[in-house]
């Protein structure tokens, strides 16, 4: 079972949501949660459920937000797992480049990638992999 599967968490940039760890690169900022009304680094969208939402990034120095949490059961083997997830990119993400030293825009599709470990950060087995998210929902069994 996902804890607060929708994100839900006061709007706040560099703070994975509520009940989630940051898992990304360590030399960035952590994932953001947006709302309706917030507009960190130029991204307006609506949530798809709930109030909030979470924003993260690919830059342009291979660096990429992530987040997790640890299941309160272990996955089975013998066992089928179906989930479903809503993604967006949006149209805009301005923000500075330490590659480039400038505001820049972190605009293209990005890959989605579902692991599972035994402990904490830990990508021991890819369970599904979602390439150019552009906008549409994901449904998939692991």
């Amino acid at each position: 079972m996902i804890l607060n599967p929708s994100f839900e968490s006061k709007a706040a940039h560099s703070t994975p949501p509520m009940l989630w760890e940051g898992r990304g690169t360590n030399d960035n900022s952590p994932s953001d949660i947006h709302d309706n009304l917030s507009n960190f680094f130029d991204v307006r969208k609506d949530a798809q459920d709930g109030n909030s939402y979470v924003g993260m990034v690919i830059r342009d120095n291979v660096t990429w937000e992530a987040i997790g949490q640890t299941l309160a059961q272990p996955l089975l083997r013998s066992y089928q797992y179906q989930f479903s997830i809503h993604l967006a990119r949006s149209e805009s993400y301005q923000s500075f480049s330490k590659k480039t030293r400038e505001e820049t825009a972190f605009t293209e599709a990005a890959v989605l990638r579902i692991w599972g470990g035994n402990y904490s950060n830990h990508r021991g087995q890819l369970l599904a992999e979602l390439l150019l998210v552009e906008y549409f929902g994901f449904g998939c069994c692991v």
